[in-house]
C-alpha cells in the first residue's frame, strides 16, 4: 500500500505526516493488502483568516473496485485526519460488506408461470 501526502500548508510537518501515516495503516487495518493507494491531501482552506479550516481529504484506491473518498473540515489538521479516517473506515466496511454479501447471494431465478387451470 502506497500512501502519498500533499499538503497545502507549512502546519503540515513531519510530526502531522507520521501522525497522518499511522492514523490510516490504523484505520485501513487488515484490508491493507486490498489497498492499492492512499493520497491525502491537507489543507488550510480559509488561510490565515481562522475558523474551522483545516481539511483531511483521503482518496483510496483499490485494484477491482471504484475509488472511496473521504473528507473532513475541522479546528486542527489532527482532528480532521481523525474524522476523515473515521469515515474512511466506514465507508470502506461497508463497501467490502456489499461486495462480500453480492458474492454469496445466489443468483435470483425469474419465477415460473404457472398454467392456468383450462
Amino acid at each position: 500500500m502506497r500512501i502519498s501526502i500533499r499538503a497545502s500548508s507549512a502546519k503540515a510537518t513531519d510530526a502531522v505526516r507520521q501522525y497522518v501515516q499511522r492514523r490510516l495503516l490504523r484505520s485501513v487495518g487488515h484490508h491493507a493488502s486490498r489497498v492499492e493507494s492512499v493520497h491525502v491531501r491537507l489543507r488550510d482552506v480559509n488561510g490565515t483568516r481562522g475558523g474551522v479550516d483545516q481539511q483531511c481529504s483521503l482518496e483510496v484506491s483499490f485494484a477491482r473496485l471504484r475509488p472511496i473518498v473521504a473528507e473532513s473540515t475541522q479546528r486542527t489538521l489532527r482532528l480532521a485526519v481523525d474524522e476523515a479516517c473515521a469515515r474512511l473506515e466506514r465507508a470502506l466496511l461497508r463497501t467490502l460488506e456489499l461486495r462480500r454479501d453480492k458474492r454469496r447471494s445466489p443468483p435470483r431465478k425469474p419465477a415460473r408461470r404457472r398454467a392456468s387451470p383450462a
